[in-house]
Order: structure tokens, then sequence, then C-alpha cells
């Protein structure tokens, strides 16, 4: 459901204004009239994308890429825009070092840009989402998450990142209604969590929300990126990569 990336220069990101939101409210979502207004959306989502990508290169040194969701009715997301999203996700050169070692079939799956661990800001008809998202399928970040958090010590660790995070994001998996609030969460209860997380069945989920309001103020843009910076030290905890291989043991053979 995301097409290419916008063609346009990168530019700041501009404010949300409440009808930014009007366009994806029911009687609205099927309706072409409402293309243009959805692609001035899509242009703000895409400044935020760029944005992140740049930040997240110079804080954090970690390579991305990002994509924006369609704006109009398509087949592909059922001929309704519900909401939309700009989302970033491995690199192609990251994608690439993944694949060569998962092996040709699985590799197929790797090269999509949807079945990733990806960084999300969407706007809907209440307001913004920030999150990031494992996919259910990519169970390769998945495992590589619960594998590191067998370890006593890393699931500490994980506990102290998700617990200093700022700003209201819940910690949920799959469609369950069970969440965990970041600043809350006991130890005890983030092992329950990884006992029942199964990666290729469940999807994980860290998010938080802004209301309308909320995401047309003006401090709005430092939120998102500093929520982005949080967003990205779980990414680099939990995602493979050939410094954070805890998907396969010495002999080369995938753990589970």
């Amino acid at each position: 459901m995301a097409d290419a990336k916008l063609d346009s220069k990168p530019q700041g990101p501009k404010a949300f204004v409440p009808q930014d939101f009007a366009a994806y409210e029911e009687r609205r979502q099927r309706d072409p009239e409402y293309n243009g207004f959805r692609l001035i959306v899509r242009r703000k989502l895409d400044a935020h994308g760029k944005a992140a990508l740049r930040d997240l290169a110079a804080t954090k040194g970690i390579d991305l890429t990002s994509r924006t969701s369609l704006n109009h009715p398509h087949a592909t997301n059922q001929n309704r825009v519900s909401s939309q999203l700009v989302y970033l996700s491995r690199s192609a050169k990251a994608k690439k070092a993944l694949g060569s070692i998962v092996g040709p079939v699985l590799s197929k799956d790797v090269d999509t840009h949807y079945i990733q661990t990806t960084l999300g800001l969407q706007v809907d008809a209440q307001g913004l989402e920030q999150a990031l998202r494992i996919h259910k399928l990519a169970f390769w970040d998945g495992l590589n998450l619960k594998n590191r958090v067998r370890a006593v010590a890393e699931m500490d660790h994980l506990g102290d990142i998700l617990n200093g995070m700022q700003g209201g994001f819940t910690l949920f998996m799959d469609t369950w209604k069970k969440e965990y609030r970041c600043g809350e969460i006991a130890p005890e209860e983030l092992a329950r969590y990884f006992q029942s997380y199964q990666p290729g069945e469940h999807w994980l989920h860290l998010r938080r929300r802004f209301s309308i309001m909320e995401a047309g103020h003006e401090d709005i843009q430092v939120k998102v990126r500093d929520g982005f910076r949080e967003l990205a030290d779980v990414y680099a905890f939990a995602t493979w990569s050939p410094e954070n291989d805890h998907l396969f043991d010495a002999d080369g053979r995938m753990r589970r």
C-alpha cells in the first residue's frame, strides 16, 4: 500500500492543520475529490520522513530509506484511504546484507519494502500516530529480538530503553488489548510479553498518539523528531545487522 518516494525536493516539515485530518473521515475515504487534500498531507509526511532520515543518520548512525503511502483510492488500499503514513525501513544496502545470509527463498521477503521493521508517522481522522512496528512476517527481526532478550541482562537493557522513553509510548502485541506503558513496564511484564510473542505470527507495536489539537501545535516537529530518535534506539536493539546478530549460532544455523 505504499508508493515510491516523492520526487519533490526535500523541505522542512510543515505544521498539520485540522483540515488535514478531515480527508480521512469515513464519508470521504473513497471520494477522489479529496485526493488533492490528501496529497498535501502526503507531502507533509514525506518531509517528516526525509527530515528523520537525515537526523537519524547524523545522531544515531542509522541508514534507512523512506516511503509514503498512496493518497488516492486504489486496489492496494481497498479503494479507501482511511489513513496515510510515511515509514522508514532498511536501506537497499542493509536489505542486501540480510538477504545474502537468509538464502534465496527468504531474501524475496527481505527485499520487500513492507515486510520489515518500520518507524512510521501516520495521519488518520482522529489524529497523528508515531510507531515502531515489526511486521509479523519479518521474523528475522522478531526472532533476533526474542533471542537477544533471552539473556537477563539484555532484557533489563531493553526495559531501560523502553522505560526511558518520553511522551506516552505504549508497547503491545498484534491485535491484543493489553498495553504496556513505557516508563512503567515492570521486568516481569516484559518477560511475559516475550514469552507470548511469536515472530512470524505476531506483530510487535510500539506507538504513541497525538490528538488533532496536539498535532497542530507548533512544537509537533520537535516531538516527532525526538520520538523517532527514541524509536531508533529500539530499532537498533531489535533488528538484525552484522553487528547485532542474535539470529544465527556460531555454526551459522538459525537459532529458534
